[in-house]
C-alpha cells in the first residue's frame, strides 16, 4: 500500500476503513501456505458437478455454457475470499479442458485419438485422397480452401523418413532430403534418362531399399536451421516463413507482458509514424491542423507531447513517475523509457502510463475530428 500511495498520492484513511472476512472456511485466511487438503473441498464440489452432467448428451456449446456459468461462478466465489494457489488453479483448468473436449473431467484431451474436425475433414473433404493431391473445389470453408492454395508452401517444410515405404510417394514426396524427385527431373525423364541425371542415378543406387520390418514411414517437419523434427511446431514454422528484420530499440517499450494489447498496438503505430496525423494527411490532399490545440503543423512529435494539451495530460499522469526527467520531446521521452528505473515496478508503470496516455490522446483526437465530441 505504501508503494501505491507513493505512485498515486492516494492513502487509506485507517479511521474510516474496516476489514471483513467472508466466504467458506474463513479460517484459511490465517494460513500462510495452502495445502492440498485445504482446497480439496472446492475440487470435490466441482468434480461432482462435472460428473452430474456426463450422462447427458451435451454438445461442445452446451458444455462451454455450463463452464462459463455454473463452474466459473463457483470458482469466482472462492476467489473473492481467498488467493487460490497455483496447484488448485491448475487442477481446475485441467478439469475445464477435459470436460470441454471429452465430456468427462477425468478424460484429458491428450487421451483422445483424434479431433472431430480432423475426422470430418478426412471423411468429407479428403475422402480417398490426401492433402497433397486433393482437388480444389467449392467444398469446405474459406480456411480449408486457403490451406489448399498453400500446399506448395507446406510441402516445402515437409520431408519423409522412409522405412517400410507404404505411405510415401516415390515421385511426389520429398524423401531424398533436398526436393521432390518430380521437381528434380521433371516429367521428361524417360527421354533423357541416365545420360543427363547420372548423379541422381548414382544417389538412388546407394539409397536403402524400404523394408517391411523397419516400421512405418515418418513425416518430418522443418525446424531451426533446416533441421527436421518428427513433430510440428507452429512457432518454428512461423520463424522460417516470416520476413526477419533487425530488432529495434523501442520494442521493449511497446511489447511487454503487462501491456494492454490495444494500447501496445497504438504505440507501435506511433513509433512507426503510421498514425493519420496532419502531415500524413497532406499526402492525401487533406489539410488538417492539430485537433487539440490548433497548431497548423500536426505531426507525431507535436501530438506526443509538444502539444500543450497532450503535455498537460502527460505531466499530470506520469509526472511523479518521471520527476524532473519528464519532457515534451518525443525522442527524450523514449530515451527515458529505455533506461531502467529505480525499481522494477516503476519501470513497468512508466511504460504502461506512456501507452495509456498515447492511446487516450489519440482517442480524444479522433473523437474531435470525426464526431465533434470534446471530452
Amino acid at each position: 500500500m505504501d508503494q501505491f500511495a507513493g505512485v498515486s498520492g492516494l492513502r487509506i484513511n485507517a479511521s474510516k476503513s474496516s476489514i471483513f472476512a467472508a466466504g467458506p472456511n474463513s479460517h484459511l485466511l490465517t494460513h500462510a501456505v495452502w495445502r492440498k487438503t485445504d482446497y480439496e473441498p472446492l475440487i470435490d464440489q466441482l468434480r461432482k458437478k462435472f460428473f452430474s452432467w456426463t450422462h447427458r448428451a451435451l454438445f461442445f456449446a452446451g458444455r462451454l455454457q455450463l463452464i462459463k456459468t455454473v463452474i466459473t461462478s463457483t470458482v469466482n466465489f472462492w476467489s473473492s475470499a481467498f488467493l487460490l494457489p497455483k496447484g488448485c488453479l491448475d487442477t481446475i483448468e485441467s478439469m475445464y479442458s477435459a470436460f470441454l473436449w471429452s465430456g468427462s473431467p477425468t478424460i484429458t484431451y491428450k487421451e483422445k485419438t483424434e479431433s472431430l474436425w480432423v475426422a470430418w475433414t478426412k471423411e468429407y473433404l479428403l475422402k480417398d485422397s490426401s492433402y497433397r493431391d486433393v482437388r480444389e473445389g467449392t467444398l469446405g470453408s474459406w480456411a480449408w480452401r486457403k490451406l489448399l492454395k498453400m500446399r506448395s508452401l507446406a510441402l516445402d517444410h515437409m520431408r519423409h523418413d522412409v522405412k517400410d515405404g507404404r505411405s510415401t510417394f516415390f515421385w511426389l514426396d520429398n524423401w531424398m532430403g533436398t526436393c521432390r524427385l518430380l521437381d528434380a527431373v521433371g516429367e521428361r525423364i524417360r527421354s533423357r534418362g541416365q545420360r543427363q541425371y547420372h548423379e541422381l542415378y548414382d544417389k538412388l543406387d546407394m539409397w536403402h531399399v524400404p523394408c517391411q520390418d523397419a516400421g512405418e514411414d515418418t513425416v518430418l517437419w522443418r525446424a531451426d536451421n533446416d533441421e527436421c523434427k518428427a513433430y510440428f511446431s507452429s512457432a518454428k514454422t512461423w520463424n522460417n516463413l516470416r520476413d526477419k528484420r533487425n530488432e529495434v530499440s523501442w520494442r521493449k517499450v511497446t511489447w511487454f507482458s503487462q501491456a494492454v494489447p490495444r494500447h501496445a498496438f497504438q504505440v507501435w503505430l506511433a513509433f512507426r509514424d503510421r498514425l493519420s496525423t496532419g502531415d500524413r494527411m497532406k499526402n492525401w490532399g487533406i489539410e488538417q491542423c492539430c485537433m487539440l490545440c490548433g497548431e497548423k503543423n500536426e505531426t507525431r512529435d507535436h501530438m506526443f507531447f509538444a502539444c500543450p494539451f497532450s503535455f498537460t495530460v502527460w505531466l499530470n499522469t506520469a509526472g511523479k513517475l518521471f520527476g524532473n526527467a519528464i519532457t515534451p520531446d518525443w525522442n527524450d521521452t523514449v530515451s527515458s523509457l529505455l533506461q531502467q528505473a529505480q525499481t522494477r515496478i516503476d519501470h513497468i508503470l512508466r511504460r504502461m502510463a506512456f501507452q495509456t496516455v498515447i492511446y487516450s490522446i489519440w482517442r480524444e483526437h479522433n473523437s474531435r475530428r470525426h464526431g465533434g465530441v470534446w471530452g
